[in-house]
């Protein structure tokens, strides 16, 4: 009974470690409320770019609940990796087979499969990513206090952000992740997707608080760690030629 005890505060001091680590998101689905547990850790370490542990908790969401559509649409998002051009279509698209549709679903959630569909369909990684944010720039203009869509608009602009246009899209990707950590300051995706647009000059707290928060939080996952020094490298070669 003692162990029994113990192993359950010992799990219990895991997860809020790991929410103080991650932040914390709130994303209400139709899922039962153990898959849902799963699936909040999975979009946690989603926006932070820990792709192994995100994969492994919708993994878990859809194992207590092989129904929970939202559990395959996270696990195939798992498989999508914008900032490093990666990206396991086929793992992916045989995801979204599992996908059915259900009466339960809300037409949120269904909008979210519509865009993940999107970015697995027909088409060349380009045409497929454009399509994609498209879609998510849908989801977050019908549903403006979703932080998650805007969330993951602002990345899908992100992962289209090479050539001329790239600088453009990196300050709008930005604006945007700076409205979702306005509103929510512990929320990954304001913190992590990009570091904050400077509407003030230089010295804005605004931008310098995110930006602090933001390699705060990169230190708890690899990826994260080397997306921050991947826009801090960017963003110093775009000072360098006068674009902000």
């Amino acid at each position: 009974m003692k162990r029994a005890l113990i192993l359950v505060l010992v799990l219990a001091f895991n997860v809020a470690a790991q929410e103080s680590q991650l932040g914390r998101v709130e994303f209400p689905t139709s899922g039962s409320k153990e898959a849902q547990t799963h699936f909040l850790r999975g979009l946690a370490a989603l926006h932070s770019f820990w792709y192994e542990e995100a994969l492994e908790a919708f993994r878990e969401s859809t194992k207590v609940d092989p129904d929970f559509a939202m559990g395959y649409w996270g696990e195939a998002m798992t498989y999508n990796h914008p900032l490093w051009s990666e990206q396991d279509i086929a793992a992916a698209r045989q995801v979204l087979t599992k996908i059915k549709d259900s009466a339960k679903m809300t037409e949120r959630e269904r909008a979210y499969i519509a865009a993940v569909r999107l970015l697995y369909g027909e088409g060349d990684k380009p045409a497929r990513d454009a399509a994609y944010s498209a879609q998510m720039e849908k989801v977050y203009r019908a549903y403006p206090e979703d932080l998650d869509a805007a969330a993951f608009y602002s990345l899908s602009l992100l992962g289209m952000a090479g050539g001329a246009k790239g600088y453009r899209l990196q300050a709008k990707a930005g604006a945007i992740a700076l409205e979702v950590y306005q509103k929510n300051p512990n929320h990954p995706g304001g913190a992590l997707h990009h570091s904050c647009v400077r509407r003030s000059g230089p010295r804005d707290p605004r931008a310098t608080g995110c930006a602090s928060l933001r390699e705060h939080r990169a230190g708890s996952t690899p990826r994260a760690s080397h997306a921050v020094a991947h826009f801090s490298a960017t963003r110093n070669v775009a000072r360098s030629r006068g674009v902000e």
